[in-house]
Formats: structure tokens, C-alpha cells, sequence
């Protein structure tokens, strides 16, 4: 039997790609969904977990991801099916990283399981790229300076509110000044190099409330700081991911944009190439 760790990964990874390949307007993706048992009332966990919105129903698709040394036989499949006829599953699907026995996959031609196949390829002939650069910017603290409508300033020190009425903590200004700055500056820069900014922020409609509840109106913001380029080259994994409906060719790499984790992903089929990025939670 194949460790945790790897049947971890198999799940991760068919949990993403499920996101790119569905129609996220119409289906909602969830991992490790847990459904009540219709008997017992006792949540059940599956891997994978596709609701489908239709016009006028809701079908729900259920994953399960086999990471084995060995092909997939009847009793796990028997299992599954079993746990999806007691939590409300409309469609199975079964994921085998080894494939499947001969006796499995003429249980499941007769009980309407989907099995799915997602190995690891040695190469494409579409794709030679073994890695994905990444470039993100790491922000230097800033140094803000708020700026008072009419010098009419607080005493002493105050809290910040945006437009919304929501406080802005430390964390939360430094988020909104360098989104600003990103919006501003697309241009490249050297690698591990510092590069020093000053950000003027308009803040409409924000307000400042000092210790004894007063509140002024903020005029604008000037931070100081600054920013450095770092590179970093992410290895791109080849798999093949097919079954009875298609199959796909997917090279993927981990990836960080901004502040969000995800996966990177070019998938091909007969239709062509498309590249999606898939935020992880």
C-alpha cells in the first residue's frame, strides 16, 4: 500500500484539476466533503466531491482516489459503492494511479462507476518545459504618513476606517498599499535587488477615530518603503489523466501568486492546449 503522503498528493492534485476542467458557474468542487449516512445520520468522508447546478436539479458526483502498489479490485470498489448509495452520491467515479482489475472494471461497466486512470509521463511532445519561474516581490515595511482633510487632525493615536466603515489594521494597510502599488508598477525588475517607493494613496471617504471617538476625515497617505524581485523555479510534473469520456495531458507546477497558493496548469487534449491557474485553499 502506497504511504499517506502520496495518496495525499493524488487526491490534491485530482481535486485541482477537477476545478480547472468543470464548469465552476454551474459545479462546486469540494475535498474531503463529508456527507450524512442516510441510516445513521453519521458523516461519511469522500475524496472528491463535484455538486453539479442544473437548470432545475442538482446531481452530485463523488471521486475516489486509489494511490496503490497494486490495480484496483472489486472489494474496494464494492466499498465505495456501497458508501455512496448510503450518503446520496447520483454518480461515482473512481481515480487509480495503477489501474484497475478485470473483474473491477466489469463491476463497474455494471453498477455505472466511472474509473479514471492519472499516472505520472516521462514527456510530451506538446510540452518541454521542466520548470516554471516564478517572480514574486517581497514588500519592505512601509512607513505611512496619514494626511487630514482641512488640518483638522486627531490627538494622540487613532484608529483607520475605509470607506466601508472597516478598520484597517497594520497588516491590512501594508495589503492595500502594496495592491496599490501593483497596479501602478507592472514593469520588470533585477532579481534580489532592493528597489525603494513612495506610494500616494487617495483614501476616499476614509476616517480616522481617536481614543475618545472622535473621527476626521483623511485627505491621502504617503508611504515609504520598498521592494525586492525573487526568482524561484518550480518543477513541472507530467501526467496523463484519462478514462471513458477523454484524455488529458497535464503539466503542472506549484505556484505563488501575490499572496495566494495554487497550481498552474496546461492541460492538453484533442481540442488543444489551455493553461489555468487553480488557487488552493
Amino acid at each position: 500500500m502506497a504511504n499517506a503522503r502520496s495518496g495525499q498528493a493524488l487526491n490534491d492534485l485530482v481535486a485541482v484539476l477537477e476545478r480547472a476542467l468543470v464548469d465552476s458557474e454551474h459545479a462546486q468542487v469540494e475535498r474531503n466533503a463529508r456527507r450524512p449516512d442516510r441510516d445513521t445520520g453519521r458523516l461519511r468522508e469522500h475524496d472528491v466531491v463535484i455538486t453539479w447546478h442544473q437548470r432545475h436539479h442538482t446531481m452530485v458526483s463523488a471521486i475516489e482516489c486509489r494511490d496503490r502498489k497494486r490495480p484496483v479490485g472489486v472489494p474496494d470498489l464494492e466499498a465505495f459503492i456501497y458508501k455512496c448509495t448510503r450518503t446520496g452520491i447520483d454518480h461515482m467515479v473512481v481515480v487509480s494511479s495503477t489501474g484497475f482489475t478485470h473483474s473491477s472494471r466489469l463491476m463497474a461497466a455494471a453498477e455505472g462507476v466511472t474509473l479514471m486512470e492519472l499516472r505520472q509521463a516521462a514527456e510530451f511532445d506538446w510540452c518541454q518545459m521542466q520548470c516554471w519561474v516564478e517572480q514574486r516581490r517581497e514588500f519592505i515595511g512601509f512607513q505611512a504618513t496619514v494626511f487630514f482633510i482641512d488640518d483638522h487632525t486627531p490627538s494622540g493615536e487613532f484608529t483607520l476606517f475605509d470607506c466601508n466603515r472597516t478598520e484597517l489594521t497594520p497588516d491590512h494597510l501594508q495589503a492595500t498599499l502594496t495592491a496599490a502599488y501593483a497596479e501602478q508598477d507592472t514593469c520588470a525588475r533585477e532579481i534580489d535587488v532592493f528597489v525603494p517607493i513612495r506610494l500616494h494613496v487617495s483614501t476616499v471617504d476614509w476616517v480616522a477615530r481617536d481614543n475618545s471617538g472622535g473621527e476626521y476625515r483623511v485627505s491621502h497617505i504617503l508611504a515609504d518603503g520598498g521592494y525586492t524581485t525573487r526568482q524561484k523555479l518550480r518543477p513541472v510534473a507530467l501526467h496523463s489523466y484519462s478514462g471513458p469520456h477523454g484524455a488529458y495531458d497535464i503539466a503542472s507546477a506549484d505556484i505563488v501568486l501575490g499572496e495566494r497558493a495554487g497550481k498552474m496548469l496546461m492541460i492538453n487534449d484533442d481540442s488543444g492546449t489551455q493553461v489555468v491557474w487553480v488557487p488552493v485553499s
